[in-house]
């Protein structure tokens, strides 16, 4: 006996967008049917199959299904620890964090989400997810090791030297060689990734240190995006001869859109310029305008916020009255 499910109109490994598509199968068997004829004393062997009469008729044997397909959207934020907490509970995970310079650490938060729907035909389970993520092209970021870093890296629960299979990987984590660190978080190593099923969110963390080379407002951007696929392990759950992803009957591969989030180095700052000291007139206080005696001396204050950060050729001026008598400048930094 032989069996064969036909697919009528729709190829699952066609090109993208059968999202919700339609798909309608027909079960055709044919039989081979072998009876012992008495008065021939032999044996006779008769095929079956969708002409032979009696066969049950089409609508018995087809089924209409909907094809659906996994859709991850990838979210990448940063979050500045130095400010706003240690770790997973960092409480401002923004996509640009402009308020800290290279001395301040930070950790990236990145949230992979399988829709739930879409035209209310729920999204299939996404498998084998992969995620790269590209630090900024400057190579100035140092990637803190995952297997020590105190976070969950790869979205399995499991912290560090628990986990037996790894938190990720990262290529090329040498800072100022010309070579921008690249980390990878893969289904091999984590559970959390092996299927997101519609609906379910991951987060994946990693902790970044600037070098001290970095500038005021020079913008660090990383970017990550996700590919997976539609089938569990390497074929699902297909029968002998297995085909490969992307070949006609094997699993589907997607990638998401890229996302990015940004670090931007706190500019060089100068406070309001105050007046320190007078030689012979009491100060003003919270006064705009301070009223002083012809050829007294005054005392003034400049302050300025430095990042760490790398400053060439720095220069402080002020700029005096043009009918303003000679000045004796004195500073300090």
């Amino acid at each position: 006996m032989t069996s064969r499910l036909l697919n009528d109109p729709i190829d699952l490994s066609a090109a993208p967008n059968q999202h919700a598509a339609s798909s309608t199968n027909t079960l055709q068997s044919y039989f081979q049917a072998v009876f012992y004829n008495d008065l021939l004393s032999r044996e006779e062997v008769f095929d079956l199959g969708p002409n032979t009469v009696g066969y049950p008729r089409v609508e018995v044997r087809r089924i209409a299904l909907t094809v659906t397909e996994p859709r991850i959207t990838v979210v990448k934020e940063v979050c500045n620890e130095s400010v706003y907490g240690s770790g997973q509970a960092c409480s401002n995970f923004v996509p640009l964090a402009a308020d800290g310079d290279a001395y301040d650490s930070y950790i990236y938060r990145i949230t992979l989400t399988n829709e739930a729907s879409s035209g209310g035909v729920q999204r299939a389970p996404a498998y084998d997810v992969t995620v790269t993520d590209r630090l900024d092209p400057s190579d100035l970021a140092y990637v803190q090791p995952l297997a020590s870093d105190g976070v969950d890296n790869d979205g399995d629960g499991l912290i560090g030297a628990p986990d037996a299979d790894g938190e990720g990987s990262i290529s090329d984590n040498v800072v100022r060689n010309g070579v921008a660190a690249r980390i990878t978080f893969s289904y091999t190593h984590s559970t959390a990734l092996r299927r997101i099923n519609p609906g379910q969110s991951v987060r994946l963390y990693y902790r970044v240190d600037y070098d001290d080379d970095a500038a005021p407002l020079q913008t660090f951007t990383n970017a990550a995006d996700a590919t997976y696929d539609s089938l569990e392990g390497v074929s699902g759950h297909q029968s002998v001869p297995q085909r490969p992803n992307s070949d006609k009957g094997g699993a589907r591969v997607y990638t998401s859109q890229q996302a990015s989030a940004a670090v931007r180095i706190i500019p060089v700052a100068v406070q309001p310029k105050r007046i320190s000291r007078l030689s012979n007139t009491p100060p003003a206080g919270g006064s705009s305008t301070q009223a002083v005696s012809v050829g007294e001396e005054i005392e003034y204050r400049l302050n300025t916020l430095l990042p760490v950060a790398l400053l060439r050729n720095f220069v402080i001026r002020d700029e005096l009255p043009r009918d303003c008598a000679a000045a004796k400048p004195r500073s300090s930094i």
